[in-house]
């Protein structure tokens, strides 16, 4: 009756681990994440330059501030200006500028006010599509995430076009574009 009953265990469900070895799963497990890398996407804050060329991307996720900052050309005082993600979209949020001039707010619109000499205005809530920068010569732009600040206008030539856009991309593009920037760092 003994050896009936271990006859009767190994012909239940429990047989079939034999048929998958440890080797077999490792297979199966590593060709799920290489197909997954393929096809699995993620969404992105990236900046573009002219030709379309992502020059400096980060994983977006909702409530992602950050800012952009430079000098007015006219009144050649420092401007900034507040964005944030919301439900996959870029909105401009707030704006702060140092004087009043040519190019600059005049219109009582939103909730401004003027707080250590600087002129704000906040909840503007404005969805754009894409942010277009026009890098000059003397406006010294600058882009601030997560407490980085990067010098756009020591990385893109003066008088160049960059996009700053939200975009989904593939993850072995993304893990490409990052060996390739490893590879090619001096």
């Amino acid at each position: 009756m003994r050896g009936g009953i271990r006859a009767l265990v190994q012909m239940s469900g429990y047989h079939f681990m034999d048929f998958f070895s440890k080797k077999s799963v490792v297979i199966i497990v590593t060709i799920m994440v290489v197909v997954s890398f393929f096809l699995l996407e993620d969404e992105l804050l990236v900046i573009k330059d002219g030709a379309e060329n992502i020059r400096w991307e980060v994983a977006s996720q909702d409530e992602l501030e950050f800012a952009i900052g430079y000098l007015h050309s006219v009144a050649k005082t420092p401007v900034w200006e507040f964005f944030k993600i919301k439900d996959g979209q870029l909105y401009l949020v707030a704006t702060e500028y140092q004087s009043y001039g040519a190019g600059l707010p005049f219109l009582d619109q939103n909730n401004h006010s003027i707080q250590d000499d600087k002129f704000k205005i906040e909840e503007i809530d404005q969805r754009l599509d894409y942010i277009p920068l026009l890098i000059g010569n003397e406006t010294e732009h600058k882009f601030l995430i997560e407490g980085q600040e990067y010098e756009l206008y020591k990385v893109v030539e003066p008088t160049k076009r960059v996009k700053i856009d939200l975009i989904t991309d593939r993850k072995f593009r993304i893990w490409k574009r990052e060996v390739v920037r490893w590879m090619t760092r001096n």
